[in-house]
Order: C-alpha cells, then sequence, then structure tokens
C-alpha cells in the first residue's frame, strides 16, 4: 500500500509538468487578470490532465484490489494452516494413545515385564521388537488362533496405529507445502524416525516422510 501511494504521488507530480509545460513554453509564464484566459486554462487543463488522473486512478484501484486479494489469501492460508495443525494435533494424540493404551506382558530373561506397544515402538533397545510388531500379512484371516495368542491383536493395534501415523505425515506435509517450508515435516521425521523405521522394516508402511531427519 505504501509503494502505491508513492507511485500515485510521483505519478500526479508528472502529471502536472507535463500538462502545465506546454502551456507556459507557448503562452509565457505572465499571470493574467483576465477571467477568459483563466477559463481558457482551465478547459486545456482539464481535458488534459483529466483523462490521465482517472487511469491513475484506475491502476492504482487495480493495484489495491490485487493487494487485497492477496492479503485475503494470505489470511486464508494462515487460517487452514491453523486448522491443519489442529488436526495434526488429534492424529499425533490418536496415534501415541492407541500405542500407549495396549498393554501387554513381555518375558526377557527369565522375567516377565509390563510394556505398552509404543515402547516397542519407540525404544531403541527393545527386545525381540521384530516378533511383536506384526504385519497383516502374517496373519492368517480365515486361520484360527489360541485365545493365549496375541499376534492378531498386536496387528490389529499396530494396523490402526499406522493408520493414523500415516495420515499424521500426508497432513504434515500439506502443511509445509502451504506454509513453503519442510519445518514440521523435519520436526516429526525426527520424532518419530524409529517407529518410521520398524514400520517400513515390518512392510506394515510402504513410504516415510519425504524429507531426510
Amino acid at each position: 500500500m505504501k509503494r502505491t501511494n508513492i507511485f500515485l504521488i510521483i505519478a500526479l507530480l508528472l502529471v502536472f509538468i507535463l500538462v502545465i509545460t506546454p502551456w507556459v513554453i507557448i503562452f509565457s509564464m505572465d499571470l493574467s487578470g483576465n477571467t477568459k484566459y483563466w477559463s481558457e486554462f482551465g478547459d486545456y487543463f482539464g481535458g488534459l490532465a483529466s483523462p490521465l488522473v482517472a487511469a491513475l486512478a484506475l491502476i492504482a484501484l487495480i493495484k489495491t484490489l490485487g493487494q487485497q486479494q492477496a492479503q485475503i489469501e494470505m489470511l486464508k492460508n494462515q487460517s487452514h494452516k491453523a486448522d491443519m495443525l489442529i488436526v495434526i494435533q488429534n492424529l499425533e494424540n490418536d496415534y501415541v494413545d492407541a500405542l500407549k493404551n495396549f498393554k501387554f506382558s513381555h518375558a526377557v530373561g527369565g522375567s516377565t515385564y509390563e510394556e505398552t506397544t509404543f515402547n516397542v515402538l519407540n525404544r531403541h533397545t527393545f527386545p525381540d521388537w521384530e516378533n511383536l510388531i506384526i504385519s497383516p500379512e502374517e496373519i492368517d484371516p480365515t486361520g484360527k488362533y489360541p485365545y493365549n495368542d496375541a499376534r492378531p491383536l498386536h496387528a490389529e493395534v499396530f494396523g490402526i496405529a499406522c493408520g493414523n501415523l500415516n495420515q499424521l505425515r500426508i497432513y504434515v506435509e500439506q502443511h509445509d507445502e502451504i506454509a513453503l517450508n519442510n519445518a514440521l515435516s523435519k520436526y516429526y521425521s525426527r520424532k518419530y524416525k524409529l517407529h518410521f523405521e520398524r514400520y517400513l522394516s515390518k512392510k506394515i508402511l510402504k513410504s516415510g516422510f519425504a524429507v531426510e531427519s
């Protein structure tokens, strides 16, 4: 808006100079007391200056409308980003809750510990994680499993959580496209790097974040 005002001021000064200069050169700068000459000068000035001023006004209007449209788009993007951040937070909460709420007994070295499926994905040193993360391909949908066989339930829990994580990735990448940077993608890529690596190794997910963590 400030640039538009400066442009208009300069343009109006140029119009004034371009209109007045020929009159001064041809008819000299002597001021007349005759109203007839002033009337003729008014007709001359108005006839030349009015179309130019009108053109400048139209240009200024177009520039103003363009700036207003850009501001509206910026506000829409900001509002869209804010809405997407809410969805991203909800998806992350759903993902973490689904994993932390599912607990199971895990035997290690003759001792039994209560663990969560979140720890299976989140701890680098978690023992036997390869056999605890069950992919859908490892489950026979027509098979009958013993009551104490936790593999079908594990496959269901990891499958649901994995779907939430994949949706989280999609929304984060869409948010970054609007924000014109990949800061959020890098953050979540680092935060859940081990999760993605283990999902990918078990072929539950086909792809992770496009950015490098």
